[in-house]
Formats: C-alpha cells, structure tokens, sequence
C-alpha cells in the first residue's frame, strides 16, 4: 500500500505541527496531569478544553489550506 506524503509549503507544515502539538499536549495532559488536575481542576479542564480545541482549528486550516491549493482535477471520475 502506497501512501501519499502531503507537500504543504512551509506555513502550512508548521501550522501543522503546532496542530498536532497542541493535540498531542492536551491528550498527554489527560494522563499525566493527576496531581496538578486535581488541585486545580477548573484550570486543568480549561487548559485541556483550549489545547484541544485550539489543534481541531489549526487542523481544519490545515485541510482548508490543502483544498483551495489542490491541483485540479482532470474530470474523470
């Protein structure tokens, strides 16, 4: 199975990357956090709410950014 690698142009990888940093933060959060999540929790949950939220934005920028710069396509399908 061959899977094609995306060639974004610079802004568009680091966006990328930051997306899946703050994805990655806030999953790690969820399981490593205990101790500070526990003391507090509003914070806790409201960082973890941002984090999450903040990559879902980036990654559907990421998507958008991808369509409008899409070869065209030929017609057949």
């Amino acid at each position: 199975m061959c899977i094609e690698v995306p060639r974004f142009d610079r802004k568009t990888r680091l966006v990328c990357a930051a997306g899946n940093l703050c994805l990655f933060t806030g999953i790690a959060l969820t399981q490593f956090g205990l101790g500070w999540g526990v003391h507090h929790q509003i914070l806790f949950d409201g960082l973890r709410g941002f984090l999450v939220g903040f990559s879902i934005t980036l990654m559907l920028w990421v998507v958008r950014r991808k369509r409008l710069h899409a070869p065209p396509r030929d017609g057949s399908a």
